[in-house]
């Protein structure tokens, strides 16, 4: 029986890929599928800590190859090579004028010599021993480009730099850097490629050393999933697609039941039937997390309806009423008096006066995310930007009250903002691994307060389930440590990783979620000397802070650092929680929403370091078989 060849992203999925395959690269990845030993994997536009080579190949006992495709029409333009200042040699262009140009601002050449480099220095630092790094190979595959291009144009290039390329005719049967041309995709793999590659294995390769480095060439879960519709059970089916008579719906659920799944949904029914619509969330971070979401459903959903946090729509309605200076103001007297964030009855009343004396825009309908950060008066000002016979819905789960706005929502005051009846709710959980949900439901029990618990559901446990594939438990980790501080993040670290790697994780998997500011910088401080890549929202300037925030999306391919506040609503397969000790009763909300982010599937990891004492009982429950 034939043995599948691992390929990932898989060819079904290549019509679909963020980037698109160029014509020379679905070449070139046929050609190696059709002449590697099937053994052989194949990875494609791997994200490699940033550096994002177009095909790698890797064989547990015999080596790694990584490739850099450039489908360059050499005969549409004419080029040539000349020596800088530093006597490298490096390629130029020559346009319809006869003059020069530069081609490329990163050369081909030097990018593998770099992807070499950092492989075995940083991904796979065993491989920098002697000898090892023979089994990593690096190749230049140029599908337009003939023999004699190759001969006059790039030999030069690896030249300058001491490096020689493979040839079958000479001795240097192992050398490390190839040259593919258009002639090459007519000969056999031997022709082409070094003799190690067609070997039986190496002394210098292990399964152990592959381990390492796919967790740096598998696809993350975040762009497997923008590939993928959303799929719905019945209870989230029947909020996307009907409406109350009254057109105000409050639904609420426990952590992964699928409350932001219903307002990407809704957005998108309303929107097909073109109706305008209006998402607004707390945090700037959940927004963009709504967006990845929803356009996976509806692919023109970030262009077709409006996405804002409350305050920036806020600042928008004032400046469009001319009373920027007035809300502005609100701000620098805040910071004069070393507030953080001015009065929400402030920043209300000038919003109100401003909705006053001007013609706001009118929405269809008015979709609001983690309604539990939600202040009343919030929503009394979203009211008045629906359009008559609209509708609003509002979705919460007061466990995650992390700000302690729940308090605020009485029954009066639901009355007042239009809503009737008992709440509607979303019972199932699907997104949490099945052995974290009683140790879930167990912090809750013993650390939030009670009335506001909404506890998590396993699937097996609803007679009305819907299947999301294979669902194993997750790998759960608590570890009590002495402190927080740069030794102790990174031992915690290292340990995680370790076992990312077990799981065959992608390295774009690991998110990192702290309790403040000042641990997150710490934290980025460790990965900078790590020399890892990531994305992160700190900064001691608060304007550049929200900057970050703006464009921390999920489909970021770098690990991910943030704090637990601004993570609310997401979901990581590959979770380290890092927490100090509690200052305040409400931060137990806070890590409840912290280790309630993780998503389940055939493999997943939640990893906590922990320094809270009063967690220490609790933690023992991590390893009893009652609750695992």
């Amino acid at each position: 029986m034939k043995t599948e060849r691992i390929i990932s992203p898989p060819k079904a999925d290549w019509d679909q890929l963020r980037q698109p395959l160029e014509i020379g690269e679905k070449q070139f990845i046929d050609y190696l599928d059709e002449h590697l030993p099937r053994d052989w994997e194949i990875y494609i536009q791997p994200h490699l800590n940033g550096l994002c080579p177009d095909v790698v190949i890797l064989h547990p006992k015999i080596g790694i190859g990584v490739f850099e495709v450039k489908n360059w029409n050499f005969s549409a333009m004419q080029y040539g090579v000349e020596a800088k200042n530093n006597g490298k040699v490096h390629l130029y262009a020559i346009n319809q004028q006869g003059e020069k140009i530069s081609y490329v601002k990163k050369n081909p050449v030097d990018q593998l010599l770099l992807y070499r480099k950092e492989i075995i220095d940083l991904y796979c630092p065993i491989l920098s021993r002697p000898k090892h790094s023979i089994v990593v190979s690096c190749g230049l595959v140029l599908p337009s480009a003939t023999q004699e291009n190759v001969e006059n144009l790039f030999k030069p290039i690896f030249q300058s730099r001491n490096r020689k390329i493979f040839a079958r005719n000479e001795d240097d049967q192992h050398n490390s850097y190839i040259i593919f041309s258009k002639e090459s995709f007519s000969k056999k793999l031997a022709e082409n490629f070094p003799s190690g590659i067609d070997r039986i294995s190496s002394n210098y390769m292990n399964p152990v050393i592959a381990q390492q480095l796919r967790v740096w060439l598998v696809e993350p879960e975040s762009s497997k999933e923008q590939r993928e519709p959303i799929r719905y059970n019945s209870q989230q089916q029947k909020f996307i697609k009907e409406r109350t008579e009254s057109g105000f719906r409050r639904l609420k659920g426990p952590a992964g039941s699928g409350k932001s799944v219903v307002v990407a949904g809704r957005a998108a029914t309303l929107l097909r039937e073109h109706k305008s619509v209006l998402i607004v969330t707390f945090n700037i971070t959940l927004m963009n997390y709504l967006q990845d979401l929803a356009v996976r459903e509806y692919p023109k959903i970030r262009s077709d309806a409006t996405w804002i946090n409350f305050h920036y729509l806020c600042r928008r309605l004032c400046y469009d009423a001319s009373l920027d200076t007035e809300y502005s103001g609100l701000f620098r007297n805040a910071k004069e008096q070393g507030l953080s964030f001015p009065d929400n009855d402030q920043i209300c009343d000038v919003v109100n006066q401003a909705l006053d004396i001007s013609e706001p825009e009118k929405y269809d309908a008015i979709l609001v995310d983690e309604g539990q950060d939600f202040n009343p008066k919030w929503w009394d000002i979203l009211k008045k930007l629906l359009a008559d016979g609209g509708e609003m819905l509002l979705c919460a789960d007061t466990t995650q009250d992390i700000y302690s706005s729940a308090d605020l929502w009485t029954d009066d005051v639901m009355k007042n903002a239009g809503f009737r009846g008992a709440w509607a709710e979303l019972k199932q959980t699907y997104r949490l691994p099945d052995n974290l949900i009683p140790l879930a439901n167990k912090f809750a029990e013993m650390f939030l307060p009670q009335e506001k618990i909404i506890k998590s559901e396993s699937k097996t446990s609803q007679q009305d389930s819907f299947d999301f594939g294979v669902i194993e438990e997750s790998t759960l980790i608590w570890e009590n440590v002495e402190s927080i501080d740069s030794l102790t993040f990174f031992n915690a670290f290292s340990k995680f990783r370790n076992e990312v790697v077990k799981l065959q994780l992608s390295h774009s998997d690991i998110t990192i979620l702290v309790q403040t500011h000042e641990v997150g910088m710490s934290v980025c401080q460790t990965l900078d000397q790590l020399k890892l890549k990531y994305i992160d929202i700190f900064s001691k300037d608060p304007t550049e802070s929200r900057q970050k925030k703006m464009w921390f999306f999920k489909g970021d391919t770098r690990i991910k650092v943030c704090t637990v506040h601004s993570f609310k609503g997401w979901e990581a397969k590959a979770l380290l929680v890092v927490w100090d000790q509690m200052y305040l009763d409400k931060e137990y909300a806070l890590l409840y929403t912290a280790i309630t982010r993780l998503k389940s599937g055939r493999s997943s990891i939640l990893y906590v370091a922990n320094a809270e004492p009063s967690l220490i009982e609790y933690s023992k429950m991590w390893n009893s078989s009652n609750y695992l």
